[in-house]
């Protein structure tokens, strides 16, 4: 039942966003409307932890919100716009942070190669021969070798809307491509075609990410 309240919090959230654009140089529409949810699942192998992630695409890929269950308690959803950037409401201290920097926030987990320590292992990424339904939709599998050969399996569903905005974060495809064929770099994969979503990752014992449903939502910010 937490989701009516929630759904309150954005609607309010957005006239905030839109005053916030508008002093900043941004512009917003003044309702937007979403067409798919995307529910997630983000387990903390350390911890035991699980964190719930909320996605809201547009169809074409214009715009994309995001909500979490837990991580900072003021934080009620973050916006991604089309020209890249990052709107990112705190509904506690009623404030609104606009973020122009590719790459500050990679919401289905991993890193970029740029932000990856050296001193972790270098992560190698080759087709897998699994295949499967996620949530309604085809899956492929994707494997990840380390330098100690350890193995993770990423699975990327099939959908029928766009999802680069949270994987390109305003970077071009070819930033995240470059030098990597395939790339080696998960998101990278999502990012080379804009209708596939990182919809699981994870060993033989522990699933980091679980995409838990995906479904039509008439969810509007106005």
């Amino acid at each position: 039942m937490k989701k009516p309240l929630l759904i309150l919090l954005i609607s309010a959230g957005l006239l905030l966003v839109q005053n916030a654009a508008q002093s900043q140089g941004l512009k917003l529409p003044s309702t937007i409307t979403f067409d798919y949810e995307v529910v997630q699942q983000n387990h903390n192998g350390k911890s035991g932890n699980a964190e719930t992630m909320t996605y809201y695409f547009t169809t074409d890929g214009s715009y994309v919100a995001m909500t979490t269950n837990t991580g900072n308690a003021g934080l009620a959803f973050l916006l991604y716009t089309p020209d890249g950037n990052a709107l990112m409401v705190d509904k506690q201290k009623m404030t609104i942070t606009a973020l122009n920097m590719p790459g500050f926030l990679m919401p289905f987990g991993g890193a970029t190669a740029g932000a990856r320590s050296k001193r972790k292992p270098a992560l190698t990424i080759a087709p897998g021969s699994g295949k499967k339904n996620i949530a309604g939709y085809p899956a492929v599998e994707y494997v990840g070798t380390d330098n100690t050969n350890h193995k993770i399996s990423f699975w990327y569903a099939r959908v029928n809307f766009d999802t680069h905005a949270i994987y390109g974060m305003g970077q071009k495809t070819d930033k995240l491509t470059a030098g990597n064929t395939p790339p080696n770099n998960p998101l990278a994969i999502d990012a080379a075609d804009k209708h596939l979503l990182l919809a699981e990752a994870g060993d033989a014992s522990t699933k980091m990410i679980e995409t838990t449903s995906i479904k039509k939502t008439s969810f509007t910010f106005s």
